[in-house]
């Protein structure tokens, strides 16, 4: 008796538990309002809604480096406004220093040497010149001097009539001391011709090709000197323009890499305007009006709208990059590009925002 109603109670409370599982599991379906107000085309129009990306006027301008080297000292932050030409970041410069301390001293060696070509012959170096052309010409005459008498000697034995008078050897001799005198003579008249040859080329200064190689060489060391210092000026980045650095990505002591990154050193741009990028989904792009203006709201403040100017349309389509998050958009479509002015006194927008843009469609909508 008691096994009959224990049965269907625990049935009926087993019956009971999951109907209340089922109940508790069930999600709430209740309506909410939204935290925000959802963008809405403006009524009875026929906009072309676009999402757009709100960018500096000068575009995201992504900084790299000439060339590769350990990172020695950064001098911007983010959110500073630099001049056009203000250093950003050096890398290491120790090593091409030196080698421009190594040209300077060579240059100036090459230069000194090509002075002193150039005023060649030093005044101080003519008088000793001259000096030894007038011992040589002195040392002539005193050679022709003495072959004169050794000659004059040698014809007074000569004309003696009476050989018994002189001994054949003194005649020999005499004979002997009138060639010696003669190889002196020409000695003296050689020195003659080499002092004034001396006078003369020193007198002439340098050879004008050795100067012309001097000079060149000269040239090559200035140049060499340049290059040098325009490598040192390279590894000194600077801001190409008048604007404000945005990212700063490199940190003193890291490897900097020459060439075009995933992600830039730095990134920078003019922000004092600023232009928004709409993209216009391709299969909305026959309806779009080149120089309609345009609606354009920041999410989460829908209430809040101002008319954009427009400013220019990029010709050609591109795959879409910008994304709503909405579960029903297309990503595997192209879009076409068009920039408006966006004023940040009247909107107050970041770089990189996403804003909704609404397009007068015009005219050409209704003839569509």
């Amino acid at each position: 008796m008691l096994l009959r109603l224990v049965l269907p109670a625990l049935a009926a409370s087993c019956f009971t538990f999951a109907t209340w599982s089922v109940i508790a599991a069930r999600p709430d379906q209740s309506l909410t309002s939204p935290l925000a107000e959802p963008p809405r085309a403006p009524l009875g129009s026929r906009a072309v809604a676009g999402l757009g990306l709100v960018e500096p006027v000068s575009e995201l301008i992504a900084l790299g480096t000439h060339l590769s080297g350990v990172v020695a000292q950064v001098h911007v932050a983010a959110g500073d406004r630099v001049a056009a030409g203000a250093p950003l970041f050096t890398l290491d410069s120790r090593e091409v220093e030196a080698d421009i301390a190594a040209r300077r001293a060579a240059l100036a060696v090459a230069e000194a040497r090509l002075m002193e070509l150039e005023q060649s012959p030093r005044p101080e170096d003519v008088p000793p010149a001259e000096a030894r052309l007038t011992a040589a010409e002195a040392e002539r005459r005193q050679a022709a001097a003495d072959l004169a008498d050794r000659r004059a000697q040698l014809a007074f034995f000569e004309s003696v009539v009476d050989r018994r008078a002189i001994s054949q050897d003194d005649l020999s001799r005499r004979r002997f001391a009138v060639q010696a005198a003669e190889a002196r003579q020409a000695a003296a008249q050689a020195r003659v011709v080499e002092a004034q040859a001396a006078l003369a080329l020193l007198k002439a200064g340098t050879w004008s090709p050795v100067v012309a190689t001097q000079r060149a060489q000269v040239a090559q060391l200035r140049a060499q000197l340049g290059q040098a210092e325009t490598t040192l000026a390279r590894l000194t980045v600077r801001a190409p323009i008048t604007g404000t650095v945005l990212q700063v990505k490199v940190r003193v002591g890291e490897f900097a890499q020459a060439g075009a990154l995933a992600q830039p050193l730095m990134t920078m741009g003019d922000v004092d305007r600023l232009h928004v990028r709409v993209d216009i989904d391709e299969s909305e792009a026959p309806r779009f009006v080149s120089g309609s203006p345009a609606r354009i709201s920041v999410r989460g403040r829908a209430s809040q709208s101002v008319i954009a100017e427009f400013v220019r349309v990029e010709p050609v389509m591109t795959a879409k990059r910008s994304l709503s998050g909405d579960v029903t958009e297309r990503v595997d479509t192209r879009v076409l590009q068009v920039l408006y002015r966006l004023d940040p006194a009247v909107l107050p927008a970041q770089i990189g925002q996403l804003v909704d843009v609404f397009i007068e469609a015009g005219l050409q909508t209704a003839q569509r």
